[in-house]
């Protein structure tokens, strides 16, 4: 679900700003703003995501992630706007990257091997 709604973010993006009466400087600013916001999330779960836990880091990132969506669409303030897109991690290039994507990589091995421990045919 989370790569659908992404990727719909990026059509949605521009249509919203270019509707709200943004150039398209400002739209591009705040695609590159929201392409920062993913850098720094990403740098920052890298270092938090094992201490406070994986699956709690990624429904925090979740959280966040709604909120910067929810400020974006009620918002017409631009500071605002920039703060959602920022804090948000509101990704407008329509690609899958981020925190919560790297999180999910970080999961996805321990799962596997955990399944395959308890599978009735591991040898």
């Amino acid at each position: 679900m989370r790569a659908t709604a992404v990727g719909l973010c990026g059509v949605i993006l521009a249509l919203h700003l270019a509707t709200l009466g943004f150039n398209a400087w400002a739209i591009g600013l705040a695609v590159s703003l929201g392409l920062a916001g993913c850098a720094l999330g990403t740098l920052i779960v890298t270092y938090l995501a094992d201490r406070l836990g994986r699956r709690a880091t990624l429904v925090a990132l979740s959280g966040l992630m709604g909120l910067g969506g929810v400020a974006l669409a009620l918002s017409t303030h631009p500071g605002i706007m920039t703060m959602a897109v920022l804090v948000g991690m509101v990704n407008g290039m329509g690609r899958d990257r981020g925190a919560g994507l790297t999180i999910e990589q970080a999961i996805l091995p321990r799962t596997t091997t955990e399944a395959k421990r308890t599978s009735v045919f591991a040898w």
